[in-house]
C-alpha cells in the first residue's frame, strides 16, 4: 500500500514560457541566475523549457569558462541533452539587472557587459512534457497551463518498510 504526496503550486496568470538551452535550463532548476541579452519588465510565473538543441561542450566551456564548466559537470553531468524539447519547471521571475563581474558564480557564465541577469524564485521541477518554445517570451494558453503537473512522490505507509 502506498500514499501519494504532491506539491501544489499556484500558477498566477499570465503564465509565460521561456526556452533555455541545456545545460543552463537544468541549472535554473537548481537556483542558477539566468542570463539574457535583453531586459524585461515581466514579473511573474514562467514555464522553464529546455530548448530543442543543447549547447555542445565546447560552447559551454566558452560561455562558462573552465571553473564554471567544472561546476556545471558537477551539478548536471556530461549528458545534459536528455530533456531537450521539454518543459521542465515553473518559477516566478522576481528581478532583473545588468550583469556585473560579481554575477559570474551565480550565472555559471563569464561576465559580459551586454548581458542581463534574470532571478527566479519558487523554482519547482515539473513532470517534463514536450514543448516547443521560443528564445523570447511565449504566452501560454489555458490548455498548455493544464499540462503542467508537479511530480507525484509515492512512499510506502507500511511501518515495517522503514525499519
Amino acid at each position: 500500500m502506498t500514499n501519494k504526496l504532491t506539491q501544489s503550486i499556484e500558477l498566477v496568470p499570465p503564465v509565460k514560457a521561456l526556452s533555455i538551452r541545456e545545460p543552463f535550463a537544468s541549472l535554473v532548476l537548481q537556483g542558477k541566475v539566468e542570463t539574457r541579452r535583453w531586459d524585461t519588465s515581466h514579473r511573474g510565473t514562467v514555464l522553464i523549457c529546455a530548448s530543442q538543441r543543447a549547447f555542445r561542450p565546447s560552447e559551454v566551456l566558452k560561455i562558462a569558462g573552465p571553473w564554471n564548466y567544472q561546476r556545471i559537470l558537477h551539478y548536471v553531468g556530461p549528458d545534459w541533452g536528455k530533456l531537450c524539447g521539454h518543459a521542465i519547471g515553473v518559477a516566478r521571475l522576481v528581478n532583473t539587472w545588468k550583469m556585473t563581474p560579481e554575477d559570474e558564480e551565480a550565472t555559471f557564465a563569464r561576465y559580459h557587459s551586454g548581458l542581463y541577469c534574470h532571478k527566479y524564485a519558487g523554482v519547482k521541477a515539473i513532470n517534463p512534457f514536450p514543448f516547443k518554445g521560443q528564445v523570447r517570451w511565449t504566452n501560454l494558453s489555458q490548455e498548455q497551463v493544464a499540462q503542467i503537473e508537479l511530480p507525484v512522490f509515492e512512499f510506502p505507509n507500511d511501518l515495517d518498510y522503514w525499519h
